[in-house]
């Protein structure tokens, strides 16, 4: 499951690289061209990396396997953002931890712990190289370490709040992603319990069927025929019933098929009385019926599914 996860997201997020692309494309060629100045030669040498890494993950995912294109994009951002840090003229702050939120796509929370720790160690070099541009130090005169460790220290609880909330919320998130996983492998194997369950009792229903048809063509007493089609019936309604359980993969795939048949009012009440008299042998007690007048006697009906998913049988 995660496997196919990890292939979904690398292939979202080489979609985000690529579309990243353009407005950095545009932002060089406006610079290039004298349209408007967003920074130095450096903050434009750093964009042209970034369009390069941006379009990379586009190629990369045809050569790299899918583990090594998800640490190489989170890599590799994580070093952008970084080195974006060390211009005075962007202003990053809170983007540091945009590579541990991407990893939380993939919901594998020691993923959201990695990509932190390499995040936050690039955001400390990037801090310390910006520091010494900082107001305080150019215009102040104060110590560029305290500086320094002041900003590292604001950052650091950023990262572990921000850090600790999201790899609570992935391992959250991967511990239902199994739980559902389970239950619908727990729900396939009982489907397939009750299925091979079924296989195994059509056997002898079938040859319960066969041999009383055999039975009934022979000369026999009426009693004794009127006992053997109880039989062949009560046989062939507990038939159904497993063919209805064997149908049970088709209904929670919404692919039930239906089974129409014609019927009479009178036959299918002499089968509800040859059922309930064959139980009633040893009590005898007296069973009493009545059909309405405008019941139809001739009926057609089957076997369907509602919009709501539920069996019901269609008269």
């Amino acid at each position: 499951m995660l496997e196919k996860n990890t292939k979904q997201v690398n292939r979202m997020m080489t979609w985000i690289f690529a579309m990243c692309a353009i407005p950095i494309l545009i932002m060089v060629v406006c610079s290039h061209y004298g349209v408007f100045e967003f920074g130095t030669e450096y903050t434009r040498t750093v964009f042209i990396a970034g369009l390069l890494l941006s379009i990379s993950p586009s190629v990369l995912r045809y050569i790299l396997p899918e583990g090594a294109l998800k640490y190489y994009m989170l890599g590799m951002a994580a070093i952008f953002i970084g080195i974006l840090g060390t211009s005075n003229h962007i202003g990053i702050y809170i983007t540091y931890i945009l590579v541990p939120v991407l990893s939380c796509l993939y919901f594998e929370p020691y993923l959201v712990v990695e990509s932190s720790i390499f995040s936050y160690i690039f955001m400390l070099i990037a801090l310390y190289i910006n520091s010494a541009g900082k107001y305080e130090v150019v215009a102040m005169g104060m110590s560029r370490t305290h500086i320094f460790i002041a900003y590292a220290l604001g950052f650091t609880i950023e990262y572990v709040i921000v850090g600790s909330v999201l790899y609570l919320i992935v391992k959250r998130a991967k511990n239902m992603m199994e739980e559902r996983n389970n239950a619908t492998y727990e729900n396939r194997m009982k489907s397939t319990f009750l299925s091979n369950m079924s296989h195994e009792i059509r056997t002898p229903m079938n040859a319960i069927i066969g041999m009383t048809d055999v039975a009934l063509r022979r000369d026999m007493d009426e009693d004794l025929r009127k006992d053997l089609t109880v039989i062949k019936s009560s046989s062939t309604g507990l038939l159904e019933i497993v063919n209805d359980i064997l149908d049970l993969s088709k209904v929670e795939a919404g692919k039930v098929s239906i089974i129409e048949e014609n019927y009479t009012t009178e036959s299918l009440v002499d089968d509800a009385i040859a059922v309930i008299n064959a139980r009633n042998i040893e009590h005898k007690v007296p069973v009493y019926y009545h059909v309405q007048e405008n019941m139809p006697q001739a009926l057609r009906g089957g076997r369907c599914e509602n919009q709501a998913g539920y069996v019901k049988l269609c008269l």
